[in-house]
C-alpha cells in the first residue's frame, strides 16, 4: 500500500476515535508503524495532512456524482436525490476537518481558501446541473432561491446529526429536502427572486465585473502557468502524459468546450499530481464560471 495513502486512511481513523484536537503526530506515526522521519516525508506537519484529507473527500465526491450522472437507466428526480445524499454525506464528513483547518490555520492561508472556495464552486455547480435536469428551463429564474435551500436544509441536518447524535436515514433526508424543494418550485415562480449567484459564491459586494474574455485569459494563463511547473519541476513524474492533459484542456477551451468530459477529465487528471494542486484548483473555478456563462444570474 502506497504509504501516503496508508498515513492519510490510519489518520481518519484516528481522527474519528480521538477526535483531530486530541491526535498528535506520534499518534499517527504509531498507528501506521512508521517512523515521524517517514511522516515528514509526506507531510509537513499535521495541518497539511488535513489539507490533503480534504483534497481527497473532494475527489471521492466527484468521482461518485459522476457515478451518479452516468446512471442512464434511472430518472433524473432519483438523481437529484441521490446527488442529495451523496453531499450531505460529504459534507457531514469534512465538517470537523474544516472546523480544525479554519481554526489552526491562518485566513489568509491560500490553500485552505482554494479548497473552500472549489468545493463551494463544484457542490453548487451540481445542485444547479441535477436541478435543471428535473425541472428544466421552468425553475431558470429562481434557481438560486432552491439552491440555497437545499444548502441550507443539508447543513441543518449535519447540526442535529452532530447535536442530537440523532443518525438519519440517508433516504429520509433525501426525501425530505425533495418534498421541500418540490413545494419550493410551484411556490416560488413568479414572486421575487431572492438570491443570485454571486450571493451564494460568496462574491457579493466585491467587484465581480469582469467580462467573459477577461476569464478566458486568466484561464489561458493558469494552463501556461501550469505547463511551466511541469516543464521545470524536478519532482514531477508521469511529465508526458501531464503535458499531453496541457494539451488536451487547451483543444477543449479554444472551442470553448468548457463543459465538456473531456476538459473534465484532464483537470481531474492534473490535480492528481500534489505539486499542481493550486493551479488546478485555479483553473477548475475560472473553467465553472467560463461553463456558467459569466453574466448569468
Amino acid at each position: 500500500m502506497d504509504k501516503q495513502f496508508l498515513i492519510i486512511e490510519e489518520a481518519k481513523e484516528i481522527f474519528n476515535q480521538k477526535g483531530i484536537n486530541n491526535t498528535s503526530i506520534d499518534d499517527i506515526s504509531k498507528k501506521c508503524k512508521i517512523s515521524k522521519a517517514t511522516f515528514y516525508k509526506y507531510f509537513q506537519n499535521k495541518e497539511s495532512l488535513i489539507l490533503q484529507i480534504l483534497k481527497n473527500f473532494k475527489s471521492d465526491l466527484e468521482n461518485k456524482c459522476r457515478d451518479i450522472d452516468s446512471k442512464f437507466d434511472i430518472e433524473p428526480i432519483d438523481k437529484l436525490k441521490q446527488k442529495i445524499i451523496t453531499i450531505w454525506e460529504y459534507k457531514y464528513k469534512i465538517y470537523e476537518f474544516y472546523a480544525y483547518a479554519s481554526k489552526v490555520l491562518s485566513k489568509n492561508n491560500e490553500e485552505l481558501h482554494s479548497i473552500q472556495t472549489t468545493n463551494r464552486v463544484y457542490v453548487i455547480s451540481e445542485y444547479k446541473k441535477a436541478l435543471l435536469m428535473v425541472y428544466g428551463n421552468n425553475i431558470k429564474d429562481i434557481i438560486w432561491d432552491l439552491i440555497f435551500v437545499i444548502d441550507g436544509l443539508i447543513y441543518e441536518f449535519i447540526i442535529l446529526t452532530r447535536n442530537s447524535k440523532q443518525n438519519f436515514d440517508p433516504n429520509f433526508i433525501g426525501d425530505f429536502i425533495l418534498n421541500i424543494i418540490e413545494s419550493s418550485s410551484n411556490t416560488l415562480n413568479n414572486k421575487k427572486v431572492f438570491m443570485n449567484k454571486e450571493i451564494l459564491y460568496g462574491l457579493e459586494g466585491t467587484n465581480n465585473h469582469l467580462t467573459y474574455e477577461d476569464y478566458e485569459k486568466y484561464f489561458y494563463e493558469r494552463l501556461k502557468e501550469t505547463k511551466e511547473i511541469i516543464n521545470n519541476n524536478n519532482k514531477i513524474e508521469n511529465k508526458e502524459k501531464l503535458l499531453k492533459a496541457i494539451d488536451e484542456i487547451h483543444k477543449e477551451a479554444i472551442n470553448k468546450n468548457y463543459n465538456s468530459l473531456t476538459m473534465d477529465a484532464m483537470i481531474a487528471f492534473l490535480g492528481t499530481e500534489r505539486n499542481l494542486s493550486h493551479k488546478v484548483d485555479s483553473l477548475s473555478i475560472i473553467r465553472e464560471r467560463l461553463g456558467e456563462g459569466i453574466d448569468e444570474r
